[in-house]
């Protein structure tokens, strides 16, 4: 049932693979995004999603080093992760 307001749940089917890009699969075997990605799907989402993209933008320009990688090089390493 679609929510204007006070939404907490958003089940998203990606229609281009990119989205698996930089994602980081814990021992959990859950999936978890790219803080960018995830600032993205917030900004064009419903209700209160764009307000929490925006915050979570402020935080990445907060802690840039937190998720942010260093150098090319290091994103090298990543992809034979995937």
């Amino acid at each position: 049932m679609p929510a204007d307001r006070g939404a907490n749940v958003v089940l998203l089917n990606p229609f281009d693979r990119v989205v698996y890009e930089r994602t980081t699969i814990e021992n959990t075997n859950i999936r978890y995004v790219a803080p960018s990605q995830a600032a993205v799907d917030c900004l064009t989402g419903n209700g209160r999603m764009p307000s929490e993209g925006t915050a979570l933008i402020d935080w990445m320009v907060e802690n840039e080093s937190a998720w942010r990688l260093s150098s090319l090089s290091e994103a090298k390493g990543l992809a034979s992760e995937i």
